[in-house]
């Protein structure tokens, strides 16, 4: 296999404990989306908007949705809702009627039912309107042998069959009217999958060798998937829209390649390399293992896997294009996975020793605000043994409104307390209305010595904010 790319400089990464919350204007801030009352899992953003499933009840899961105020729960059956993807405010999933998958569709204002048959129409992906998967045929050939999986796509108004031939064909990408995917000739004999591109018009094979090539992503025309050797080398290949390169030649595997605006993003021999158009960059170089990797507006999102198998402990990690940077995380939540990013917002699933799967969004501080702690109190003392509650003001001052601020999207000190209730009053008599949140002591999780306390949220309009005040702890 042919090398063309350059492996140069790597970051190393720093693994420190960092606090949720932070005053400083371009950190990241982390607060937690759900509340503990069910399992979620897997989520997805876009346009500062999250979806992921999670289940209400033993056997039943649901759809839910964060608009980037509120959380709505989409469905609310006895079926099982799962797999959501979201573009443009359009949702797509898979729904389990109780005989087969089928595809719904959430417009903005209603769901709709894209298929309705007696098979399996699974792993729905959107772009633009346009909904792609993948489900059974009827693919009898003419040696009396099964060889059938097929790809389908939702235009806006009808169902069209892009593929009808001998291939199983699965795990379908769309993006700008442009469908990849893998078609192999067996599920028992997994001797040469190849990618294939539907151009709009077409049908186009990629690949043509005896290797195994799977995982195929598309964006802007171009298409990028790994090719196994069926040994211990898996190289990456891009289709740059005329012709297929090989990006790497290695003697271990890549993994993963994901394509954003033309670069690529993949792990190997458990680093992060990046193909920035022209060379190989390689990210990533410690001791640890990467994975879940995304890549989005020239930034790569990636979970590093520090801790053993018995005592695991996933981080989450941020490439700006120049700088590594570790993503604050709760501290009882020591598992983080499928993390995803849009416009530097990142989600991600997390979860704890006793099982408990919360969603996760983090995003830079892009506004400092004024914080008062116990209002009318000075030095603000804090009683660490109280079991009552904490206020906190946020003033509105000529550069602030408080009333901006989505109270319950609110987290208060290094355990990320949630409000227990909010009200508005003037508590620095200057003619404005301030908004004052108020935090059961318990849950903030101050300690003895600490001499400050952050308050961390986003506005209604989708804005990370932070602001710090003075504390007195009382130990005893």
């Amino acid at each position: 296999m042919k090398k063309i790319a350059v492996f140069i400089a790597a970051v190393v990464l720093v693994l420190t404990q960092i606090p949720i919350a932070s005053a400083d204007i371009g950190d990241y801030a982390t607060i937690r989306l759900t509340d503990g009352s069910c399992w979620n899992f897997k989520p997805q953003i876009d346009d500062g908007m999250v979806v992921w499933w999670g289940y209400d009840g033993v056997y039943d899961s649901e759809i839910f949705f964060w608009n980037g105020t509120q959380i709505i729960k989409l469905s609310d059956n006895e079926y099982d809702d799962s797999g959501p993807q979201i573009d443009d405010g359009k949702i797509v999933w898979n729904q389990y009627d109780g005989n087969d998958l089928e595809i719904m569709l959430w417009d903005g204002s209603q769901i709709v039912q894209i298929t309705n048959n007696d098979v399996d129409d699974k792993d729905p992906q959107i772009d633009d309107g346009k909904i792609v998967w993948w489900a059974p045929g009827d693919g009898w050939d003419g040696a009396g042998v099964y060889h059938d999986d097929e790809i389908f796509l939702w235009d806006g108004t009808q169902i069209i069959q892009l593929t009808d031939d001998v291939y199983y064909d699965f795990y379908p990408r769309i993006d700008d009217g442009m469908v990849t995917w893998t078609g192999m000739w067996s599920w028992w004999d997994e001797t040469d999958p190849e990618i294939f591109l539907w151009d709009g018009t077409q049908i186009i094979q990629l690949s043509d060798n005896t290797y195994l090539d799977a995982s195929p992503q598309i964006d802007d025309g171009m298409v990028v998937w790994a090719c196994w050797d069926w040994s211990t080398d898996t190289e990456i290949f891009l289709w740059d829209g005329t012709q297929t390169i090989q990006l790497t030649d290695m003697d271990y595997c890549g993994l993963e390649p994901q394509i954003d605006d033309g670069k690529v993003v993949w792990g190997a021999s458990g680093e992060l390399f990046l193909w920035d158009g022209t060379q190989t960059i390689q990210i990533t170089d410690n001791d640890y293992n990467e994975g879940y990797i995304q890549i989005n507006d020239g930034m790569v999102v990636w979970v590093c896997m520090i801790g053993p198998w018995y005592d695991p402990d996933n981080e989450i990690f941020l490439w700006d294009g120049t700088n590594t940077i570790q993503i604050p995380q709760y501290e009882d939540y020591q598992i983080q996975e499928y993390p995803r990013m849009d416009d530097g917002m990142i989600v991600w699933e997390g979860w704890n020793s006793e099982g408990d799967h919360e969603i996760f969004l983090s995003g830079p501080i892009t506004i400092e605000v004024s914080v008062d702690i116990k209002p009318g109190n000075y030095p603000n003392p804090v009683n660490l043994n109280s079991k009552g509650i904490i206020s906190v003001a946020i003033l509105t001052t000529p550069s602030f409104d408080a009333s901006s601020v989505n109270a319950q999207m609110t987290r208060f000190g290094p355990a990320g307390a949630t409000p227990v209730k909010s009200n508005f009053e003037d508590v620095d008599h200057d003619g404005d209305m301030d908004m004052i949140l108020h935090f059961r002591t318990q849950d903030v999780g101050l300690a003895c010595g600490d001499t400050d306390a952050t308050l961390i949220g986003l506005t209604n309009y989708g804005e990370f904010f932070s602001g710090s005040d003075s504390i007195k702890t009382i130990c005893k």
